[in-house]
């Protein structure tokens, strides 16, 4: 019999850019934007199950284009009834080319909703449908324009660096993850005005882009000068400070445990960094000894081991360094395995198993995930994520341990600038 331990780490995603134009022959700065919130595309959020956050922007691009990334209906509402939304007014407003689109109620409780079909101009379906958003009550909402999958427009894309902290570089700031590129672009050979700007993970193909903004105001350059660009990912990782949590396993608690309770907090923060040096991302070394063990694409590996010790001591804070449990480890079980990921789904399961022939003991009392790449068996010591459990817990050999761990991400959906 297999006993399943469900657990979960969360990330939550807001991109940012801004724009400066420079002299290309006296490198002096002519004038600069603030900074301008961008539209993280569904494309975008599909491929963090796929690569590291600093690798889905290693490319910026520049366009003409001035399609929105979102629409205001002024002051008209609407209501959402199961999983369809319905206008309050006969006006048509949505079409079949929403679907994947976002609603985001700007009145009640701002929650959030996928638009899955469109059935006329009045009405569409959504996900989820359950609790009703707003309770019920007509709201106003925006529809961020989330399916879009490029510049309207691309004239350039770059992958050129201004390197050097801060312009390229990774950083932290309490449970803020920032990573930060500067895109240098071509000198112009003629007047230009560029309208939107989005950052991708390859040197080509409208396909390949995570966010785009089209601009509060256009930019016009003359001939010899160019833009620059800073993208600035922001990342708040969950829990970062102990939270109370149960195992949810099946079978237990096994006496003389009478519960499964625990607390779970992230320990390290794992994650690939921006090199300053040369705007490369980091994936081998990550931010700190945790490695990239709490990206969501990272894969299964030798060197990632999910381990239980009879250790009982609390988490130590985000960040510090965790306590020692190598002389404690009762077991490490081989590398986890990644379930496939569904589009549009924003999380991915990672599964770690022990056998009938692994960690049986009546005194595991935490559980964690470490990174040694390495290979010095030094994951107990470099974990990133902890769960204790207020008593011992109890597995025997007629019975496997599951732990899935389901890391999920969101964005912030915020109207430009």
């Amino acid at each position: 019999m297999n006993n399943e331990m469900n657990l979960g780490i969360s990330q939550m995603a807001h991109g940012r850019f801004r724009w400066l134009v420079i002299d290309s022959k006296s490198g002096e700065i002519v004038r600069q934007s603030d900074w301008i919130n961008n539209l993280i595309l569904n494309n975008g959020m599909d491929e963090v199950a796929n690569r590291d956050w600093a690798r889905c922007f290693t490319n910026a691009s520049i366009g003409t284009g001035n399609v929105p990334t979102y629409r205001t209906n002024g002051t008209i509402t609407a209501t959402q009834s199961g999983s369809i939304v319905t206008l309050s007014t006969t006006d048509t407003y949505f079409s079949s080319g929403d679907v994947a689109n976002m609603l985001k109620w700007t009145g009640g409780n701002n929650d959030e909703r996928r638009i899955t079909a469109a059935l006329n101009g009045t009405q569409v379906t959504v996900t989820p449908a359950s609790p009703n958003a707003n309770s019920g009550a007509a709201a106003t909402f925006h529809t961020f324009h989330t399916n879009q999958t490029g510049l309207t427009v691309e004239t350039k894309r770059s992958s050129t660096y201004l390197t050097g902290s801060p312009n390229c570089g990774s950083f932290r700031d309490g449970s803020l993850f920032r990573a930060r590129r500067t895109y240098d672009f071509t000198a112009e050979a003629a007047p230009i005005t560029y309208r939107e700007v989005g950052v991708a993970w390859a040197s080509s193909g409208a396909n390949t882009h995570f966010s785009r903004v089209v601009l509060p105001s256009p930019v016009a350059l003359v001939t010899a000068q160019q833009i620059r660009v800073v993208y600035e990912l922001n990342l708040w990782m969950s829990p970062t400070t102990p939270v109370r949590n149960t195992g949810g396993i099946t079978g237990w608690p096994v006496a003389p445990a009478v519960t499964q309770n625990g607390t779970e907090c992230l320990q390290y923060v794992g994650m690939c960094t921006i090199n300053p040096s040369n705007g490369f991302a980091q994936s081998t070394i990550g931010f700190d000894l945790g490695a990239t063990i709490n990206e969501p694409s990272d894969p299964a590996s030798a060197s990632n081991g999910w381990w239980v010790s009879s250790l009982s001591t609390a988490p130590t804070a985000f960040a510090a360094t965790p306590t020692d449990r190598t002389p404690t480890l009762i077991t490490q079980a081989p590398a986890h395995t990644n379930v496939a990921y569904t589009p549009l789904n924003f999380f991915r399961d990672k599964l770690g198993t022990f056998t009938v022939n692994d960690a049986n003991s009546t005194v595991i009392r935490s559980f964690g995930i470490g990174s040694d790449p390495a290979f010095n068996g030094r994951e107990p010591r470099d974990y990133s994520y902890l769960f204790v459990w207020d008593e011992n817990q109890t597995k025997d050999n007629e019975h496997t341990l599951t732990i899935r761990m389901r890391y999920t991400w969101s964005r912030i959906l915020v109207a430009t600038p």
